[in-house]
C-alpha cells in the first residue's frame, strides 16, 4: 500500500498553512463540532491513519519533516483528542481524528471508498486476516445482489483461543449488517425457523434469522450440542436456497463460522470444507496472540468500527454486478496447478468468477486486478491449512498480478515442528475430552452390584492417571502409547457401561412387569370386594359362590352330613292309619281314597339341606357377616398391592 509523500518543511509551515473547517458527525449521527484541520494537519494524519501507527522518526521521514515540528504538532493533536501515543513510542489517530480527516460519506459508493476501511485493513496484523475480511464481505454482496452468479461459499476461521477470529467476524458485521450468534445459547428453532400454521389449516417453516443476513456470525460452533450442529450445517451451502422440512427458503445470508478444534473436534458434514473458504489460525498464534492479548489490537478495532455508523455501507444501494470482461480462466488455470490432490478436492474454485465481480464493485474498479486479488486471497486461506497447496504457490501468483502490489503471505511459526506441536496438543485434548465424558457417564450410576463398583473404581484410577500423563507437556511416554492406552481404556469403559446397561436394563423391566402384576391383582380385589359388598345382606349364597370359584371357601359334601334319624313310633301309627283309611276310601269309590294310600305308603324325600361353606376349616354360620369382613380384608390387600406396585415404579425411576 502507498504512503502519503511529502517534500521536507520547516517548523513555520505549521502556521502558514491556512486552516480548513470540518464539521463531521459521530457514529450515531451526533454533530462533533468544528474541527480545524491544516493541510500540513491533515497530512500527518492522512499518514497516521494509512500506516495504522507509526514512530515519530518514521512519520517524519516519510513526510520529510523535522522531528522536533512533527512532535510539537503531534502533541497539539492529541490535546484535541485527535490523536494518542502508545506504550511502543508510537503514534497513532483516534476515531475522532479520522473523522476529521476525511468524515463519513453519507453513501459510500464502494467498501474502498469509505474513510475508515483502509486504517481497518491495516489494524488487521496479518494479511490472511484480511484476506477473509474481504471474501466475507463479499460473499454477503453475492448473497444479496447475485445469488444467482454460482456458487457462494461458507466462511470460517478456526484455532486456538485468543487469536481473533470472532473480532473479524464482529468487523464483517459492521461493515455490511447482519447477526452475531453464540451458538451456545441457541436452539434448533433459532438456527432453522420453527414451523407455524397458515390459515388453510397448513403448515409453513418461519424463515430463521440465519437465513436474514447479510451476514451470520456463528461463534463457538465446537461448542453446540450434537442436535444443533447437525441444524447448523444444513446452513453451510453454497446453493441460493436451503432445503429446510420440505420447504425452500431464500439463502441471503454469508455463514461465518469460528471455533476451537483442541476443545472439541467439529464434525463438518460430507463436502462440507469443498464447499468452504477456511482460515487455520494455529500456524501464526504468535503473531496474533501478539496482537490481540498483548497489544490490544482487538480493542483499537472496536474503536475504529464505533467511529462510524454501521453498517459502513448499503449493499442494497451498490450497483449491480456487471460479468463483462471477467474471464477468470487462465487464473483458474493456474491456481488449479498449485493444488495439490487433497487440495483440489477441497477448493471451492467454481467461486472464482462471482467473487471477482465482488470485488470489482467492492474493492477494485479495475476488473483483471479484481480477478489477482480474489485469487490470491483465496490461496492466502489455503495456504493455511497444510497440503492443499505446493510450495512456491506465492511465488507463481505474485507472477501474475500485472504490477498489482500483493502482500507476502505470514511466514509460518514454527514450521513443521511447530504445526505437529499443536497437533498433538489437539490430539491429548481430544483423547482427554472422550475420557471425561465416559467419566461422567460411570458416575450417573448409583445403582450398581458390588463387582461393578469394584471394576469402576479400578477404571477410574486408570483414568486419573492417565489424564495427569496428558497433561504434562514434556511426559516421558510417547503420544502413540497414550493413545494407544487411552483407547484400550475406553474401550474397557464402555464395555462396563454396556454391561451396566444391559442389567439396569433387565432390573427394569423385571420390577415392571412386577408392579404391573401387582396392580391388576389390586384392582381385581378391589372389584370382587364391591361385588362382595353389594351381594351380602341382597344374595349371601351368590357372593360365597363368587368366593368359592376363586378357591377362597369350600362348600362341604351333602353326603358328608350326618344320616337322618328314624322316625318314632308315635309317626309309624299314624303312618299305617293313614294308609288303612286311604284304601277304606278307595275300596268304596271314592278316588282320593288311593292317593291317600299311596301318599302315606311312600317315605317322603328328605328335605334338602341348606348350603354349608367352610374358610379355614371353620364353617361359615353368617353368609352376610362373613362376606362383608372379607371385603373389607379384600379392600386392604388392593390398597397394599397399589403401594408395593407405586414403589417398585419409584425404585425403577432410580435406576440411573
Amino acid at each position: 500500500m502507498a504512503v502519503l509523500q511529502g517534500h521536507r518543511e520547516g517548523e513555520e509551515g505549521f502556521r502558514e498553512e491556512p486552516p480548513t473547517l470540518y464539521r463531521g458527525e459521530g457514529p450515531r449521527g451526533g454533530r462533533m463540532g468544528h474541527l480545524e484541520l491544516t493541510e500540513w494537519q491533515k497530512r500527518v494524519l492522512g499518514y497516521l491513519a494509512q500506516a495504522g501507527e507509526a514512530r515519530l522518526s518514521e512519520v517524519a521521514r516519510a513526510l520529510g519533516a523535522g522531528e522536533a515540528g512533527l512532535k510539537d504538532l503531534l502533541t497539539r493533536l492529541k490535546a484535541r483528542g485527535l490523536v494518542e501515543s502508545t506504550a511502543r513510542r508510537t503514534w497513532r489517530p483516534t476515531g475522532q481524528g479520522l473523522l476529521a480527516l476525511k468524515g463519513v460519506p453519507s453513501r459510500p459508493s464502494s467498501l474502498a471508498a469509505h474513510p475508515g476501511f483502509a486504517s481497518l485493513l491495516a489494524l488487521l496484523p496479518v494479511p490472511e486476516y484480511r484476506a477473509l475480511l474481504r471474501l466475507t464481505v463479499a460473499v454477503a454482496y453475492l448473497r444479496r445482489k447475485a445469488p444467482h452468479l454460482g456458487p457462494m461459499p461458507w466462511l470460517g476461521a478456526y484455532g486456538p483461543p485468543g487469536t481473533g477470529k470472532s473480532t473479524v467476524g464482529e468487523a464483517a458485521l459492521a461493515l455490511v449488517g447482519g447477526r452475531f450468534f453464540d451458538v451456545r445459547a441457541m436452539t434448533p428453532g433459532e438456527a432453522l425457523g420453527r414451523r407455524r400454521q397458515t390459515q388453510g389449516g397448513g403448515w409453513e417453516v418461519e424463515p430463521p434469522a440465519t437465513l436474514e443476513g447479510p451476514i451470520t456470525v456463528l461463534d463457538e460452533l465446537g461448542e453446540a450440542q450434537a442436535e444443533l450442529q447437525r441444524a447448523l450445517f444444513a446452513l453451510v451451502n453454497d446453493r441460493p436456497t436451503v432445503l429446510i422440512e420440505g420447504q425452500e427458503l431464500p439463502h441471503r445470508a454469508a455463514i461465518y463460522a469460528t471455533w476451537n478444534p483442541e476443545a472439541r473436534e467439529v464434525p463438518l458434514p460430507e463436502g462440507a470444507k469443498r464447499r468452504g473458504l477456511l482460515l487455520n489460525t494455529a500456524p501464526y498464534v504468535r503473531t496474533l496472540h501478539k496482537a490481540f492479548l498483548r497489544e490490544g489490537v482487538g480493542e483499537r478495532l472496536r474503536e475504529l468500527l464505533d467511529t462510524y455508523p454501521s453498517p459502513w455501507v448499503d449493499l442494497e444501494a451498490l450497483p449491480a454486478p456487471n460479468l463483462e470482461g471477467v474471464d477468470p480462466g487462465p487464473l483458474r488455470e493456474a491456481l488449479y496447478r498449485l493444488l495439490t490432490p487433497k487440495g483440489k478436492g477441497e477448493v471451492p474454485l467454481g467461486a472464482l468468477r462471482p467473487l471477482a465481480v465482488a470485488y470489482n464493485a467492492l474493492y477494485f474498479p479495475v476488473k483483471e486486478a479484481s480477478l489477482v486479488e480474489v485469487a490470491y486471497d483465496m490461496a492466502l486461506l489455503l495456504a493455511s491449512r497444510p497440503g492443499l497447496l505446493l510450495p512456491g504457490w506465492a511465488k507463481a501468483l505474485q507472477g501474475l498480478r500485472g504490477g498489482l502490489p500483493l502482500e507476502e503471505p505470514t511466514p509460518q511459526e514454527g514450521g513443521k515442528d511447530y504445526r505437529a506441536r499443536m497437533e498433538e496438543w489437539g490430539r491429548r485434548k481430544r483423547l482427554e475430552a472422550a475420557l471425561a465424558r465416559l467419566t461422567r457417564e460411570l458416575h450417573r450410576y448409583r445403582s450398581l452390584t458390588r463387582e461393578e463398583e469394584v471394576a469402576r473404581a479400578e477404571l477410574l484410577g486408570k483414568v486419573e492417571a492417565l489424564r495427569e500423563e496428558l497433561g504434562k507437556e514434556a511426559s516421558p511416554a510417547p503420544l502413540e502409547a497414550l493413545e494407544e492406552d487411552g483407547k484400550a481404556l475406553l474401550q474397557a469403559m464402555e464395555e462396563l457401561l454396556e454391561r451396566i446397561r444391559h442389567r439396569l436394563e433387565v432390573e427394569r423391566k423385571r420390577l415392571l412387569e412386577e408392579a404391573k402384576s401387582l396392580k391388576a391383582q389390586a384392582l381385581e380385589a378391589y372389584n370382587l370386594a364391591q361385588k362382595l359388598k353389594a351381594l351380602a345382606y341382597r344374595n349371601p349364597e351368590e357372593g360365597m359362590r363368587l368366593l368359592e370359584e376363586r378357591g377362597m371357601v369350600q362348600r362341604v359334601a351333602v353326603a358328608a352330613l350326618p344320616a337322618p334319624k328314624e322316625k318314632p313310633p308315635e309317626e309309624r301309627v299314624m303312618q299305617g292309619f293313614s294308609v288303612a283309611l286311604g284304601l277304606l276310601l278307595g275300596l268304596s269309590g271314592r278316588r282320593e281314597g288311593w292317593s291317600l294310600a299311596l301318599e302315606a305308603a311312600l317315605p317322603k324325600a328328605p328335605p334338602s339341606p341348606a348350603p354349608v361353606w367352610t374358610f379355614q376349616g371353620q364353617e361359615v354360620r353368617d353368609l352376610a357377616r362373613f362376606l362383608w369382613e372379607m371385603a373389607n380384608r379384600l379392600e386392604g390387600w388392593a390398597r397394599q398391592n397399589s403401594s408395593k406396585a407405586q414403589s417398585l415404579r419409584e425404585k425403577v425411576r432410580g435406576l440411573a
